[in-house]
C-alpha cells in the first residue's frame, strides 16, 4: 500500500492498522527480502529498484489470487451429491423419474436414490 500512497499513514489507513504497525510490517517484509524496499525521503516514501521488483511480484500474486478465486467460484457452485427420495413405485414410475431425467442433465453430479416409503406402524397388537 506504501507504494500507492507514498505514506506509511496513508498505507496504515488503507490497510485500517496503525501507523506503528504498518511500519513493523514493512521492516519484516524488508528483512526477510533482505533488501530495502523504499527510501524514506523528507517527501514521502520512494520505491527502489528491489521496491520495484516485490510490487511488480505482488500485483502478480494479487492477479493470481483473483484469478484462482474467479475459478473457484465456478467450482463451488457445481451441485453434486446423494439426494434420497422415499416414494412409491407408482409415483415414481409416472412423476418422479422423469423428474430424475431434467435434473441429471442439469446436474450430472447428482445422484438420486430412490427407496420404497418407510414401513406404516400399527399401534394395535397382532
Amino acid at each position: 500500500m506504501i507504494h500507492y500512497t507514498d505514506t506509511l499513514r496513508g498505507a496504515a489507513a488503507l490497510l485500517q492498522i496503525d501507523q506503528a504497525t504498518a511500519g513493523r510490517r514493512l521492516a519484516a517484509l524488508e528483512t526477510s527480502l533482505d533488501a530495502r524496499l523504499f527510501l524514506r525521503t523528507p517527501s514521502g516514501y520512494v520505491p527502489t529498484a528491489a521496491g520495484e521488483q516485490a510490487f511488480a511480484a505482488a500485483e502478480r500474486m494479487e492477479q493470481a489470487a483473483d484469478q484462482l478465486q474467479r475459478q473457484m467460484q465456478g467450482l463451488d457452485h457445481r451441485l453434486s451429491g446423494v439426494v434420497r427420495v422415499a416414494t412409491s413405485e407408482t409415483v415414481a414410475s409416472y412423476f418422479i423419474m422423469e423428474a430424475v431425467r431434467r435434473l441429471h442433465r442439469q446436474h450430472p453430479d447428482i445422484r438420486i436414490a430412490l427407496s420404497p416409503p418407510f414401513p406404516t406402524w400399527s399401534t394395535t397388537p397382532s
